[in-house]
């Protein structure tokens, strides 16, 4: 069964913001924030009505700079 645009968005979303992701790297931090606010746009696209999904700010912080 192949998802809707919107259940792929907010599953991208959430990958995108995944402590994991925070990378290594300044430069890998900031391409997985683009793309969560890619998603979270074509969230808020979609779905106006619903809770529109938050960014947090400490996702993309990079590990090195976390201690």
């Amino acid at each position: 069964m192949m998802e809707d645009d919107l259940t792929y968005y907010r599953r991208r979303f959430g990958q995108e913001i995944a402590p994991e992701q925070a990378s290594h790297s300044v430069e890998a931090a900031a391409a997985h924030r683009a793309l969560a606010m890619i998603y979270a746009d074509e969230i808020r696209r979609l779905s106006p009505d619903a809770e529109p999904p938050q960014l947090p700010v400490s996702a993309w912080e990079p590990a090195a700079s976390r201690g």
